[in-house]
């Protein structure tokens, strides 16, 4: 059972309802009718239903936002939800909310009504961010959101395939802090697809072979993530990427103690990086990606690439539900 077929398989046992706000996108269409006929999710496209109807047949699962009153409603949902958490909300940004699908559809994430919210086909990271970020806000004991590819060769059809990137979208230059959290939440999902995580804090040094600010930092992540970590996976760095994938190189640069060259999960010591690499990876080393996928919120929200294809959103709403 290759990737795909066991994120179907997970995902068709939990059978989540998963909304689509960006209902002019005309992968969102294609996808939504691939999901529908695949069964393993219930799918539901978002936003302004005579628009919507006017190039699309009725046979769809729609929920039309778009009058004064459901936008009103949702607004004052907004307004007591920033309340609570002791919040001002301006004008301005209730004027953007208003006429916002994306946004709205993460109220109903946040009452209740929706299980996962998939956006990014043709919005901005930064507009889903930040209604991830007012509105669903981070899970208790996380200090801060994150994101992680998985990529897959699809060669062999097995675990050795699979590997976790991150944080290769959200996280800009995170301290010692973040990178271990983001490490010991990247390592959970993993685990959540039945691989043993072995991880690997990635530098332009191993072992010290190099001493900067930027090592160290590296250094002292792999340390609190240790401390940190309640469970018993394996944690390695400082670490280049040759010494953590490869078990010859590993044992030349005095690394093999712990991964021995066999890294499966590699946090990336800045965005500049990360997103450096699963690209080089996707292009040049034809691995699928999947992602990016948020973590550390209170419910599922995923951020799609704006290059994503038809493929690609069914497989990432596969993948989200499997995760849930």
């Amino acid at each position: 059972m290759n990737l795909k077929e066991k994120l179907f398989k997970l995902a068709g046992k939990k059978k989540y309802i998963v909304a689509f706000p960006e209902f002019e996108d005309e992968r969102i269409v294609e996808a939504y009718k691939i999901i529908e006929n695949e069964g393993f999710a219930v799918p539901i496209i978002v936003g302004d239903g005579k628009k919507f109807f006017k190039k699309n047949k009725s046979n769809f699962r729609f929920l039309d936002l778009s009058s004064e009153e459901t936008k009103n409603s949702l607004l004052d949902y907004y307004v007591k939800l920033r309340k609570k958490k002791k919040k001002n909300v301006t004008s301005k940004e209730l004027k953007l909310l208003k006429d916002d699908y994306v946004g709205l559809s993460m109220l109903l994430l946040h009452s209740g009504l929706f299980d996962v919210v998939i956006s990014g086909a043709s919005h901005s990271t930064s507009n889903t961010l930040k209604w991830a970020f007012k509105i669903i806000g981070t899970r208790k004991g996380v200090n801060k959101a994150s994101s992680f590819f998985i990529m897959d060769k699809e060669l062999k059809n097995n675990k050795e395939d699979i590997l976790f990137f991150s944080d290769c979208a959200v996280q800009i230059n995170p301290d010692s802090k973040d990178l271990a959290e983001i490490g010991i939440l990247t390592s959970h999902n993993a685990k959540k697809l039945g691989l043993k995580p072995k991880v690997a804090f990635l530098s332009f040094s191993t072992k010290g072979s190099a001493v900067s600010s930027e090592t160290l930092k590296v250094k002292k992540a792999v340390s609190l993530a240790k401390r940190k970590s309640k469970s018993n996976i394996l944690f390695d760095g400082e670490l280049q990427f040759d010494a953590a994938v490869d078990s010859v190189v590993a044992k030349r640069k005095n690394a093999y103690d712990v991964l021995k060259g066999k890294a499966n999960v590699f946090v990336f010591p800045n965005l500049d990086a990360g997103n450096i690499g699963y690209k080089i990876m996707r292009i040049y080393g034809k691995y699928k990606a999947y992602g990016p996928i948020l973590q550390g919120l209170n419910k599922p929200v995923i951020d799609l690439s704006r290059s994503v294809s038809v493929d690609e959103i069914v497989e990432i709403t596969a993948l989200a539900c499997a995760l849930k």
